[in-house]
Parts: C-alpha cells; sequence; structure tokens
C-alpha cells in the first residue's frame, strides 16, 4: 500500500497458515483487493519485511 498517497486511514490485514497467506481483509483500500486476492491464488509466501511495509505498493509485492 501506497501511504504516500494520502491514505493513512487505509490497510491490509493478512491472514496466515504455515507461512502462506490464506485470507486477507482491507480497509479503506478496495484497489489493494484484486492484488490481495492474487496472492492467495497463488499460495504466496508471507514475507514480513516485504508485506508490512507501508512504502512498497502492493501490486508491486504481489
Amino acid at each position: 500500500m501506497d501511504a504516500a498517497k494520502g491514505a493513512e486511514n487505509s490497510f491490509v490485514i493478512y491472514g496466515v497458515t504455515d507461512g502462506q497467506i490464506v485470507a486477507g481483509i482491507t480497509v479503506n483500500a478496495a484497489k489493494e483487493m484484486r492484488h490481495l486476492k492474487k496472492m492467495i491464488s497463488k499460495n504466496t509466501a508471507f514475507e514480513a519485511e516485504k508485506h508490512l511495509d507501508l512504502s512498497l505498493d502492493l501490486r508491486k509485492v504481489a
């Protein structure tokens, strides 16, 4: 999520099981849901350094 775009009140919550993203919720970040669904369908491994970095755009992480 790009916090620089003024999305101070938006965030993504990841559901992780056995190190893989299996669920997620977006709050005030509807555009991010598409990328989150992509990560879930690809069984993406959760990497805290990458997925919790608010300076990174989620579509580039997906």
